[in-house]
């Protein structure tokens, strides 16, 4: 079959995703071994970094920026949340942290409720374990959480 001559199948065919597999398939397969790798990291990375406390604090307002800045800084948080979020959810049945990340790009948006939801992620005693366990992993103390 000379598909220069015949262009690619028609999505009819059947064959047309046969052909995107064979043309993409190994990028799509090396982007997914990327991205749960750089999952790994970073959120191996950030429970690495986070104070103990940081679970427990309050958190400051940025009514001191400039409006504009303040939008921005806004806006940009919550699009890289919700991407957090959602490749979460995705990673729920892929390979990769998914809770973790859900939690992740839940804590960098901005919405009503948001403490309240992620008080309740927090609570579950198998994520607590398994932060605390990364942490310990590295000579970290242990992240604390409020017991309400």
């Amino acid at each position: 079959m000379d598909t220069l001559a015949e262009g690619p199948p028609a999505p009819e065919s059947g064959h047309f995703l046969l052909a995107w597999l064979q043309n993409w398939g190994g990028w799509v397969a090396a982007g997914s071994l990327l991205v749960f790798v750089l999952s790994l990291w970073g959120v191996s990375w950030l429970i690495l970094n986070l104070p103990p406390d940081y679970f427990l604090r309050e958190r400051p307002r940025w009514g001191h920026a400039h409006p504009v800045v303040h939008l921005i800084i806004l806006i940009l948080r919550n699009l890289i949340g919700g991407v957090l979020v959602i490749s979460g959810v995705a990673m729920l049945v892929l390979p990769g942290q998914g809770i973790l990340t859900i939690l992740l790009g839940i804590s960098l948006m901005s919405f009503p409720g948001k403490k309240r939801l992620t008080d309740w992620i927090l609570r579950r005693k198998s994520l607590q374990k398994t932060m605390n366990w990364i942490r310990k992993s590295r000579g970290r103390p242990p992240l604390q959480f409020s017991e309400k």
